[in-house]
């Protein structure tokens, strides 16, 4: 069975209305209803207190945004590498 995920918000109480579904009258499905979870964030002072403040502060970096370009640029060439936060380096599978 090849599930279909639909999303829809619930306009009248206790009932929801789907249309243009790939079945046909008398098809026999199974439909499961999640309500999603909410999203959690940090707050500002949880971010703070976070190990990612300072995470590059020892780092021999002397023009960030452009490191930042190149992990990006070498991250998009080769999609299956994951870039270093060492270096630019790529760590790749062999």
């Amino acid at each position: 069975m090849e599930p279909i995920h639909l999303q829809t918000v619930v306009s009248t109480s206790g009932e929801i209305v789907m249309k243009g579904l790939p079945f046909h009258k008398g098809e026999e499905i199974e439909v499961i209803l999640l309500r999603p979870q909410p999203k959690k964030g940090l707050t500002a002072q949880q971010l703070r207190q976070s190990p990612l403040i300072g995470l590059w502060a020892n780092r021999d970096i002397e023009d960030s945004a452009k490191y930042a370009r190149e992990l990006r640029e070498q991250a998009q060439q080769v999609p299956h590498c994951i870039p270093s936060t060492r270096s630019i380096m790529r760590v790749c599978p062999s």
